[in-house]
Formats: structure tokens, sequence, C-alpha cells
């Protein structure tokens, strides 16, 4: 791929003709449709000339003409079949990436009005995920993978479910014919990667005929294990079983793609009613190493065809093997920090653990290769993830090793085993490596300093943070330290940004600063001051990162007065909430002039401006990324802080009508800085000395929290932010799933979770129904879950109902990241349901004039609605009765007067006759009134 003032354009190897050797044929029937074969080959290429031009990516191929008489693709029908390829080495193993492969069968043959489902086999000796798509073109780049028009999807009977390489065929929206499939199959080291590692294409056909059998009579037996290990140089023979459900129409034909001088039998009828074959083969000693793949069907003698089954073959077996380059410790020349109690032994394959292997490793001292520890389950924890065994000690190694050491570690074999290689043990190895100690703050003779008798008056500008070693301060530091209370809620941000730095950067034990004007600390009051990782590097061989330390200190009273006079400062009465991927800022209008235009404050960028939220609030937010917001992440990536600034400038205030430049003070330019951290959730908050917003959410990485919605228990489809406000019955029931988007050692645990009729998480009519992981009443639900990342539950309408909630309602959880390893997930709750309270004694209340925000909370895409039984569709309680419960109305008042009239009538009649008859014989005049009724008839006279 070469790339021309930022455009993209693809350098193509064509090799014509591509000649094959063949391995299998199908010939059935004398019209010629099901005659074809199928064959292998490799060649090479010199892509010297096309690397020196375009870099390590380009495409092969070989396009020709054409399809046969298929329905679905226009004349001339030419295909083309093209690979991309990187040669760039892989960021997971220094290697270059081996695309996947696949051994399906080029045919199919297809009842019309019948589904079928094809999964498309391939092997990928790297371990990556694989996934499916129709070929392209694209009109931009001039990039082909079909020849147009012939392209996306091929015809609408044929579906890719999710991006998988499994294919749903409905043919009962297809005529009868062949039809054309061009399929591209890609590789990625993980699902967030927009690009994958290489992409080959896949094509075959598909044939639909009319009959009137039943669909998918032929079935093809699955064996018990889909791959076998098969020895160089013996003969290997496997049997492949097939059965109809139509015995009057045998079977006659097993259609395969198989190895190389692999041989099959005739077809055999079995005494249990089955058919088979058998594949023969003696696997050659240079296919070693390697998966072959047999994949097979079976066809009637109406030439309709099987389900497809493949067997991978691990031709002497491929066993996992270590990469010492990547893993912990590491070779000689990357030190191993006696710091850290977490080693990460890196496979070149996705591996599980063997829990039968208890002794994992050997480490010895060189020169003198004495015993130092044996690493068994008694010293370490192990988990997985993909391709890496992962250690963590129950004792630092800094106990069990020395420093500036050199040892040898020695892999056991057999301690993991393979997952997609028919699941072989991995093979052992051994390497050398050397012990360093990283740079550690030294917090007694720091200043501020943890000595009990150092403390730190209110009026020492100097400070410094001393190391036990020589240090150099690495160039992109930002974050220098943090004043905290002794709640660990940090108070002041410091970085190299706000100080001015006294002493040499390089080649010294000691950084000394002078604090900035706004740092104010209160007299004998206690304090903590944070050194974070990363800020500075070993000056020696080692090259380590430091780590990070933290102490408590005191200030003294000595001095009355504080530390610096304050300014005389306006609040500017502003709080934020931060969230996982936007902030939002609510500034108050009490403080402004009545017709006070919101616009006018602003974020960094004044496109971005402040709009109306209530009666007592402006607000204004974005998104991270958006409306001049930036990131600084810090040395050891432990925390990514999101920054911007709120301007109000003069003119919103009464005092200032005639100003409406922005005021150079911090008071009226806010700083918001949410900060997330890795481990730690704290708060929000604003501090108008320092007008600084810090908050810490709690996760590994960036952004890795969601609660999502579902219709039902079976959690297949969530709601999408389309489907918002969600309307629920009372009578339903409110499925929610918290997600962790981080390594599986860690699981999301719900610290709270609560239901408020607005969107901000501490409404002042919010209930809560979790506390501390544990459901609040008996009418919460915890719902197994097949992943460790995820908790699902769920609640009913109706308990939220009787809490006076029913309109919109939002549902927000505080959602913490819990070690497994440490066994931090799982919570203590009551067994009893006696024990859960029916009611909630107490819950916390905020509104957006607070100036804390205890966490971050997690919320659905939108509002729920929930309808009591007897409110229609389109009912609503403050508007007019429904149109039905007003015609209903309508119609009984009818009634009424129409009975009212004829009781009038009645009794007029009734008193005429008595007056024509006084004198005579006096007799009753039978008069009745039918008034109509609606009466069930008897079971026996219902029809």
């Amino acid at each position: 791929m070469k790339r021309d003032n930022q455009e993209v354009i693809y350098e193509r190897i064509i090799r014509e003709p591509m000649d094959y050797i063949c391995t299998d044929r199908f010939e059935e029937g004398f019209d010629g449709d099901f005659h074809w074969t199928s064959g292998v080959n490799s060649f090479q290429v010199d892509v010297t000339d096309v690397t020196e031009h375009a870099g390590t990516e380009f495409e092969i191929g070989y396009f020709s003409c054409c399809w046969i008489g298929v329905l679905n693709y226009v004349r001339p029908r030419r295909w083309v079949m093209q690979t991309r390829v990187d040669l760039t080495p892989r960021p997971d193993n220094g290697r270059i990436n081996t695309s996947p492969m696949t051994s399906s069968l080029p045919l199919l043959r297809i009842q019309q009005g019948c589904e079928f489902i094809l999964e498309i086999p391939y092997y990928d000796k790297d371990g990556d995920i694989v996934q499916c798509r129709w070929a392209k073109y694209d009109v931009e780049t001039n990039h082909y993978e079909c020849k147009p028009p012939n392209c996306g999807k091929p015809h609408q009977m044929f579906t890719i479910t999710n991006r998988s390489c499994m294919i749903r065929i409905d043919t009962e929206l297809a005529d009868v014919g062949w039809y054309a499939v061009s399929v591209m199959m890609e590789d990625f080291l993980n699902l967030k990667d927009p690009k994958p590692l290489s992409s080959v294409p896949f094509h075959f056909l598909v044939r639909v005929d009319d009959g009137d059998r039943k669909c998918n009579d032929v079935i093809t037996a699955s064996p018990e294990r889909t791959c076998l290990q098969v020895t160089p140089g013996k003969p290997f023979t496997y049997k492949a079983i097939a059965k109809t459900m139509s015995p009057g129409i045998p079977i006659v034909n097993f259609a395969s793609v198989s190895p190389q001088r692999m041989e099959k039998s005739n077809v055999t009828l079995e005494a249990n009613g089955t058919y088979s074959v058998e594949y023969s083969w003696v696997p050659p000693p240079e296919l070693s190493g390697k998966v072959e793949t047999l994949c097979y069907s079976a066809f009637d003698a109406e030439r309709f065809s099987g389900n497809e089954v493949c067997v991978e073959l691990a031709v002497g077996g491929v066993h996992p093997y270590l990469q010492s380059a990547f893993s912990v410790p590491g070779l000689e020349g990357k030190p191993l920090s006696l710091f850290d109690d977490v080693w990460e032994l890196v496979y070149d394959q996705k591996i599980f653990v063997n829990a039968d292997a208890t002794h994992l490793a050997i480490i010895r001292e060189v020169p003198s290769g004495n015993i130092v520890l044996n690493v068994t389950t008694t010293h370490v924890n192990r988990d997985m993830e993909d391709n890496i065994l992962i250690l963590t000690f129950w004792v630092p190694p800094i106990t069990l090793l020395n420093e500036n050491k050199l040892y040898e570690i020695e892999v056991l074999p057999d301690i993991v085993k393979g997952v997609a290689q028919c699941m072989l043990p991995s093979v052992g190895a051994s390497w050398l490596f050397n012990t360093c100690v990283p740079p550690i703050p030294d917090s007694h003779n720091s200043i501020p300093s943890s000595f009990p008798d150092s403390v730190l008056t209110v009026l020492d500008f100097n400070w410094n943070i001393t190391f036990y070693q020589p240090v150099n301060l690495l160039p992109n530091t930002s974050l220098l330290a943090q004043v905290l209370d002794t709640d660990q809620r940090v108070l002041y941000n410091i970085t190299t940004e706000d100080v001015i730095l006294s002493s040499a950067l390089n080649d010294t034990n000691v950084i000394s600063f002078w604090t900035p004007d706004w740092l104010h600390l209160d007299e004998s009051t206690e304090y903590v001051f944070r050194v974070p990782a990363g800020i500075v590097v070993s000056n020696s061989q080692c090259n380590l990162l430091s780590v990070e330390n933290l102490w408590r200190f005191n200030t003294s009273s000595k001095f009355s007065g504080g530390r610096r006079p304050l300014h005389e400062l306006r609040d500017p009465l502003v709080s934020v909430l931060c969230f996982p991927t936007f902030f939002e800022v609510f500034v108050a209008k009490s403080q402004f002039a009545p017709d006070m235009d919101p616009a006018m404050v602003t974020l960094d960028e004044a496109f971005c401006y402040g709009v109306d939220h209530n009666d007592t609030h402006y607000r204004l937010g974005s998104t991270y990324g958006q409306c001049g917001t930036t990131s600084v992440m810090n040395g050891d990536d432990t925390r990514v802080s999101m920054l911007n600034v709120v301007k109000i400038p003069s003119g919103a205030y009464p005092s200032y009508t005639n100003r409406f430049d922005p005021i150079p003070h911090p008071n009226y330019e806010v700083h918001v800085n949410c900060s997330l951290s890795s481990r730690r959730v704290s708060f929000v908050e604003i501090n108008t000395n320092v007008s600084t917003v810090v908050f810490h959410s709690d996760a590994v990485g960036n952004f890795n929290f969601s609660l999502k919605m579902f219709p039902n228990e079976e959690y297949v489809s969530r709601y999408r932010v389309k489907d918002f406000p969600i309307v629920m019955e009372e009578d339903q029931r409110l499925y929610f799933e918290a997600r962790a988007f981080s390594p599986r050692r860690y699981g999301p645990y719900l610290q709270s979770c609560v239901a408020a009729p607005t969107s901000l998480p501490h409404d002042e009519f919010q209930y809560t129904f979790i506390e501390n992981g544990c459901p609040l009443t008996n009418t919460v639900q915890f719902h197994e879950s097949p992943y460790s990342t995820r908790t699902r539950f769920s609640i009913p309408a109706e308990e939220l109902l009787n809490r006076g909630l029913n309109n919109y309602v939002f549902v927000h959880c505080d959602i913490r990241l819990c070690d497994r390893r440490r066994n931090e997930c799982g919570a203590r709750c009551p067994t009893d349901s006696n024990e859960i309270p029916n009611e909630i004694s107490s819950v916390l209340k905020r509104s957006v004039q607070s100036l804390a925000v205890s966490d971050e909370f997690m919320d659905t895409d939108g509002p729920i609605i929930i309808r009591r039984r007897d409110q229609q569709k389109n009912g609503n309680d403050s508007s007019p009765l429904p149109w039905l419960q007003l015609t209903l109305t309508c119609v009984t008042a009818v009634l009424c007067v129409i009975c009212v009239l004829m009781i009038i009538l009645v009794m007029r009649l009734k008193s005429s006759l008595q007056t024509s008859h006084r004198a005579k014989e006096r007799m009753i005049a039978p008069f009745a009134i039918s008034v109509p009724s609606i009466i069930p008839l008897p079971e026996t006279t219902r029809k």
C-alpha cells in the first residue's frame, strides 16, 4: 500500500494462470452441473520491488472470467480473488501475521423453501478473532474485492450473523437456479480494532432446486472431536458418517475438500442404516507443526447436500511455545522490577491452564546455578488471558530475589495447553533475566515529610520530592504530585505547568519546586501527599519508571493568618457531572442578571455555549474530544484527565454590565478536570480557590462501564438508544446488565443502583434498591451470566410505581471494578428475605447545587415509562380522558337520558289510564319496559 499525499493506493501483484494440484473430484449426474474439482498449491512471490515503493502493506490476487450462469450477478460476471497482506510485525508477538485459512466446500444444493445454516470453517494459527463480510468495492481508493456491480450482499436470501462466519440461507426468498457468493474472511487482534490484520477471499456456489421433500433430511454426523493429532509418516484413517431421513433416497457420495494425497473410499451402507466413507492419509514429514483441514458433506441420489462437517488435523501436534521477549520476566536486556508481583508468561497461541500442573517454574542464580525459588501454586495465583499465563505472587518478589542480580528462569512443560490446536501441552523454555529496583519516593526526606517530627509550616513555599536513587524527570511529565485530604479525596493537582522547578532535572535524587500561589493549606491540619507513578526514570542501566507513593503530613500552627492571603473571590456556583464519555456543567442562575443570555457562558471553544436547563440552572457540556476538551495521561497510564474551561464573562454579572471580555481570574474561568483513575472512585469536587474539578472513576483503561436494558431474561437483544423511552407495563420486570470492559480478572461490582425521575443520579426523589452489592428489597433478582465481566439483575416495574416513579424513570448504577483474584467481587448479602428491609431508611440526596457528587453513575440509554394496568397506551395523568374512555362515558350518559325519558312516559300513560277508567271496576294494567342486559348463557346453551 503506497501513501501519496495521504491518499491510499493499493499495489497489486497478479499471477496468471493460477495452477493447482487436484485433491478432490466430485461427479454426480449426467448434465455436468455437479462435476467439479478442487485443489491446492503454493508459490513464492518476490515483493522486494513492491515493499520499496508501497511499504509492508500490499495486495496479491487473481481475477478472471467468468462465473457460470448465476441469477444474482450481471454479465460479464467476472470474479476477483484479492488477498490483503501486511508484513508489519504483529504488536503482540513481533512476528509476521498468518492469515486465516478455510477449506469449505465450493458447492451446495438446497431445496427451495428450506433454510440452511452454513458455518464457514476456518483455522487461524495466531488464534486471532476471525470475522466474515461480503466482498466490496471502494470507489474512492479504487480498491476492489469484486467486479462492480456484482458486489456487496449477493442476494436477499443470504445473511451473515453479526459479522461471524455463519451464513443463514433462506431459499424461500430465491428462485430456482445458481447463485454465486463472494465472502471476505478477516482476522483481528481484538474486537475493537477497526482495521483487520489481513483479508482473505472465499467464493462458493449455491444451487436452489424445487422439490417436495422434507427440508434438510440429509444429515452429516459430527464427530466427538473436531481436532485430531496425526503422526507424520504413519497411516491415518478417518470414517465419515451420514444418514438420510428419506429411506427411499440413498446417500450416494460424499463431497470433500481434503489435504493433498488423501484418498476416499466408496460409500458403504452400514448395518444401522447409516452411510459411511473412509478417508486414508499418510501425512508427509514436511507438514510437521502444521494443521490441515478435512471438510465433507453427504449427497443423496437426488443430489441434495447435507450439512458440512470439518475436522482439523494437527500434524505432529502444534504445541504452545513461550515467547520470552514478551514475557515478564523478560530477557536480560529487559530488567525485572522487584516491585512487579504479577508475572506474565506469553505463548504463541491461545491457552488454558492445566489444572494438574502444580510446579510451574524454577529460578536459579547465575553463574552458581543454585535454586533460589521453586515457583509452585502455593506461591502464586494462576490466571489466563488469551495467550498469556498470569502469575500473581502472594509475597512480592522483592522478598525472594536480590537487587541487581542475574537469574535464570526455567518454565516447566505442560503447565498450560493450547485451545484451538487439539489442546496439546506447552513446551518448556528457559532464559536469563536481571533484577532492579525502580525509583521510590523517600517520604521522610521529602517536603512535605512523613516524619512525625517534621511538620510543614503553612508558609513553606519550597517543596521537594526526594528519591532513594538518582533519577531523571521525564520530559512529558504533567502531573507532578497531588494533595489529598485524609479521606483520599483530591484537593489540588500540582502539575509541571503550575510550579517553578528550582533544581536540576537530571542526575539528581531531588526534584525541588516552588508551589503555586493558589495552593492554600489550613493550619493544624492533616493532609495526604501523593506522588504518582512514572514521573521519573532511574538514572541507571535498569531504566525503570518510578513507582507511586503517598504519605500523610501535618501543618504547623506557629504562624497565624494562614499560608497566603486569599483573593476576594466570587463563587461562580458551578457544579459538574462527569460520565464515561461526556461531562455536563450546571451554572446557577441566581448569580446573574435576570435577562442574561445563557450563550454568554461558554466552554473553551466559544461555539459550545450554555442553554436553559430549568428554573434555577443553565446547562452546558460536551463529549470528550469536542469543544476544546483535551486529554492528559500520566506516566504509568493509571489516570487520564479530560480538561476544559468554563468561561463566565463579566457581563453576565449585574455589577459588570458594561464589560464582556472573560475576566482573567480563576473564579470566572472554572477549570474542569474529569480525571478517570484506574483503581479508586472518590468524588467530584469544585474548589473555588483553585477553580478545579477533580473526578475519579473506577476503571482499567478508558471509559469501560456500561448499563444496558433488555426486554426479557434471555438477555439476547438489548434496547438501543433509538428505542427510548421504553414503555413498560406494571406487571413486567425490568432487566438490566452492568458490564465492565476490562481484562477478565476484573468484574463489575454494583456499589449502588437507584431509580430517579430525572437523568441526575442524585435526584431528590431517587429510590435506592441496591446498596453495597446487595438488594434492599426482596423483589430484586440477580440472574446468572455466562460472562465474568457482566452482572445481570432485574426489578419489577410495580416496585418503582409503589415508590411514586411512573412517568419518566431513569435507572443509575454506581459500578466499581473488583478484582476476582482478591475475591473482591462477592457481596455478603442477607440470605433470609426477612432481613431485607421493606423501606429504605435513608438515601443519599443531591441536586445540581451540590459541590460534591459521591460517585460515578452509569445509566441506561434513555428514560423508562411505566404504565398501570388500567392506563391506556396514549393516556397521561395530566391529559384529558383517553378517547375510548370518553366514548364509553358518552354512551352511558345517553342511555341514562333515554331511561329517564322512558320512565316519565310510563308515568304519564299510567296516570291517563287511571283517569279514563276511574268509574269502572278497578283493574291492574300490566306494563313493562325491557332494558337491554348482557347476561352470560349457560354452558349448555352456548354455541
